[in-house]
């Protein structure tokens, strides 16, 4: 599936509070977070994948350690997909972090979906919500926008899976 033009590829944004937004994926909106248990992504190597973030973390590693990395996909909690993070990065990860998100959201919301209620929660969103921002404490900025206290990172991440 080609992707669509990258509006997302924006630097550093600012994201105001407004009645329009969804700004965190928790509570009523869970099911938009990356984290969101019980979904499974079915293609890659070692699918499938129990959440978007488990795909990502094992996408993301360099393709000798990818057998290391699988292993970690198994475990209950998410964290251990996290530990992946500390295996070798793969050479290409900055260049096609944006498709491989943008697959596997596609098929989070598809109709080929096995859970066709996601589908129907976010297209429940519009047009009332015009903005989602993945507001996170850990100063992450690219996926999301981060609200720790830190004046560097506060509300000024680039937000690329809300904004997909």
């Amino acid at each position: 599936m080609p992707l669509p033009k990258r509006d997302w590829d924006a630097k550093k944004v600012t994201y105001p509070n407004t009645d329009s937004a969804i700004r965190w994926m928790q509570g009523r909106y869970r099911w938009l977070s990356r984290q969101f248990p019980g979904y499974q992504v079915p293609h890659g190597e070692h699918a499938p994948y129990k959440t978007i973030e488990h795909y990502l973390q094992v996408e993301r590693t360099h393709p000798v350690d990818r057998p290391r990395a699988a292993q970690y996909q198994h475990a209950r909690e998410l964290r251990a997909a996290f530990k992946t993070g500390r295996l070798r990065q793969r050479d290409d990860w900055a260049a096609v972090r944006d498709k491989v998100m943008w697959e596997a959201l596609c098929y989070k919301f598809s109709l080929n979906s096995p859970d066709q209620q996601l589908r129907l929660n976010l297209l429940s969103t519009y047009p009332r919500i015009t903005l989602i921002v993945d507001s996170n404490p850990g100063c992450e900025n690219y996926w999301g926008s981060c609200v720790c206290p830190l004046p560097t990172c506060r509300n000024t991440g680039q937000n690329v899976y809300g904004r997909m």
